[in-house]
């Protein structure tokens, strides 16, 4: 029985539902590692990748996590995210995803703030330690970046400017007062916040990387990259010959000069002038590294 299963959860002529039946098979015998992690590919649907992840979580082999981190880059959003909390599951997987964060195999980036806490406060004392570490390591950068241009804060923007501004650098991500494209998500929703909080998203916005909003990366033949924002909660998935993901959101990591200063301010302004204030001094800033 096991046998058919694993040839049934191979088979592309096979139903969804039969290979789905099958994977629910799996996962009781460390023989049907290789064939979930084969099917771990962007040539698997969502729904059969989401099931080869389950019948792995119920395999007790440390060469799960080994297989996770080999795929990693070309997990779309939907598949990363419960990859993630399969590595998360057990201590030894936790140990070697901070043992590829450690040398880089992996950014930290896409980890986001409710995972790395689990990691923070993991029962292992040697788990915390490493991951208090890993994570300092890439924040540490950018805070000097945001210490830099603390004076921004002070400035007062000018509106009309940061129109400007904004019509050049960030309307082909963002859209606001019904200008602008909807590539990247509407930021009208951040009305009220803060100038700081704009600050900081937009000059460190991996720091809270919203996992809807990642770049994707599919490889076609002969070899073409085509980039796209890939929002997890679309449901599908791109087919290609291959694919990588990027540890990283699509906006830029903010201006890196001081003499940046003031346009950064005048595009702050551009909307405070307006009820959705914050939307508008974030959307200008976050386009903001064009300038300069």
């Amino acid at each position: 029985m096991q046998a058919a299963a694993r040839v049934t959860a191979e088979d592309e002529k096979a139903t969804q539902a039969d290979r789905l039946a099958a994977l629910g098979v799996l996962g009781r015998s460390a023989g049907d590692l290789d064939v979930l992690g084969r099917l771990l590919t962007p040539r698997s649907s969502v729904a059969v990748q989401s099931a080869a992840l389950a019948a792995l979580g119920r395999l007790s082999d440390d060469r799960v996590a080994n297989t996770l981190l080999a795929g990693w880059k070309t997990f779309t959003p939907a598949v990363q995210g419960p990859a993630l909390d399969l590595l998360l599951s057990r201590p030894s997987w936790q140990r070697r995803l901070l043992a590829a964060l450690e040398k880089k195999e992996l950014p930290a980036a896409p980890i986001d703030a409710a995972r790395r806490q689990r990691l923070l406060t993991a029962r292992d004392e040697d788990v915390r330690r490493r991951a208090g570490r890993v994570f300092a390591a890439a924040t540490g950068d950018r805070q000097k970046v945001l210490d830099a241009h603390e004076d921004v804060l002070s400035l007062k923007g000018d509106p009309l400017k940061g129109k400007v501004v904004f019509a050049r650098a960030c309307g082909n991500c963002h859209r606001l007062e019904g200008a602008g494209h909807d590539v990247g998500p509407d930021l009208a929703a951040l009305a009220g916040k803060s100038p700081r909080y704009l600050l900081n998203e937009v000059l460190d916005p991996n720091r809270n990387l919203d996992s809807r909003w990642t770049q994707y990366t599919a490889v076609t033949p002969p070899r073409a990259d085509l980039h796209r924002p890939v929002d997890r909660g679309d449901g599908h998935q791109r087919d290609a010959a291959g694919g990588r993901r990027q540890g990283a959101g699509l906006p830029p990591r903010g201006p890196r000069g001081v003499r940046r200063l003031r346009p950064v301010a005048d595009a702050r302004g551009a909307g405070e002038g307006h009820d959705e204030a914050g939307a508008g001094r974030r959307h200008c800033l976050r386009g903001h590294p064009g300038e300069g």
